[in-house]
């Protein structure tokens, strides 16, 4: 029976090592997708500043020709509004898109 005793013990050494080493690898794949998972969100985040960047610009545009339209006269208003209201419009698409690509991302 000693000898019984001492291939049980050996097979749960054995068994136990086996194990912490998967258990370690599996460590290191956990810490690599943490790792991915950082750079990806730091690559979404300066997509979306650039993306952000360019929406406050299209904004300055359209409040500069709003403040245009402001300053000049009824007769000369028409084309200017129409130059107000599709900047507003690219504005406004602009900004749901944005909106649309920040709900969908994972």
């Amino acid at each position: 029976m000693a000898s019984k005793s001492k291939v049980t013990s050996g097979t749960k050494a054995t068994s136990s090592a086996r194990m912490e080493s998967e258990f370690r690898k599996l460590g290191k794949n956990l810490d690599a997708l943490i790792v991915k998972t950082r750079k990806a969100e730091a690559e979404a985040r300066l997509k979306y500043a650039s993306q952000l960047k360019t929406l406050k610009a299209k904004q300055a545009q359209a409040k500069k020709a709003l403040a245009r339209l402001g300053r000049r006269s009824v007769a000369a208003g028409g084309p200017l509004k129409a130059g107000v209201h599709k900047a507003w419009s690219d504005l406004n698409a602009a900004v749901r898109a944005a909106s649309k690509r920040f709900r969908e991302t994972p």
